[in-house]
């Protein structure tokens, strides 16, 4: 879907959400879901006033119900996306509290880690997630991309293999973030193993 479409999705559903809030000031889910898609809208066109909108959407979601995980997730990774690392592991912890069992919330709180350079916290969360539901791909993809952080790419290279059998797109995952191999080189000081390298690049048309 073309960004300018996405957006206009995004913009009617706030719309309907909005109207919905009208009609009930204290509905928590239609706070919740007016957030979620505040904070879709910030990750297409990376205006940090929509997760700032996001955030404040959420929080009004937890206070109509104090035991709502998913809000306290969903401002989490607003949070993350805004570089607020230890405001995002917070509300992941809160939400872990609540759904122990839920192994996104691992997820999410191991990839907040990875990027807070605690490497060895973010692998305990990949795994953590990873018990739970051997069979979420992106657990494999991020514990991966830690595990090639550190340069053991005998590792990175088992979850990448793993994570694209299950059917994650490693290449567009991996180009998410970084713009190509060699800036992810340079941003971390490492060289990539050929074989590794090649898994991460697109294939030449």
């Amino acid at each position: 879907m073309k960004t300018q479409t996405r957006l206009e999705h995004c913009d009617k559903a706030i719309e309907h959400y909005s109207r919905a809030i009208n009609l009930k000031p204290n509905f928590a889910i239609a706070y919740y879901h007016r957030g979620n898609t505040y904070l879709i809208k910030g990750n297409v066109d990376h205006n940090k006033d929509n997760y700032d909108r996001a955030i404040k959407d959420f929080t009004l979601a937890i206070a109509f119900k104090a035991d709502f995980a998913k809000a306290y997730n969903g401002r989490g990774n607003a949070y993350s996306a805004k570089g607020d690392y230890d405001l995002a592991i917070d509300d992941f912890n809160k939400a872990i509290e609540l759904r122990p069992n839920l192994a996104k919330l691992y997820v999410n709180r191991g990839e907040v880690y990875g990027d807070k350079g605690e490497y060895a916290r973010a692998i305990e969360n990949h795994n953590k997630a990873i018990a739970l539901n051997p069979d979420l791909s992106g657990a494999y993809y991020n514990r991966g991309m830690v595990w090639l952080q550190q340069s053991e790419c005998e590792k990175a290279s088992a979850d990448l293999t793993t994570a694209k059998t299950m059917g994650t797109d490693i290449i567009a995952s991996f180009h998410k973030e970084y713009e190509s191999v060699s800036d992810f080189e340079r941003k971390h000081g490492i060289q990539l193993p050929a074989d590794i390298a090649t898994m991460l690049t697109p294939q030449q048309a």
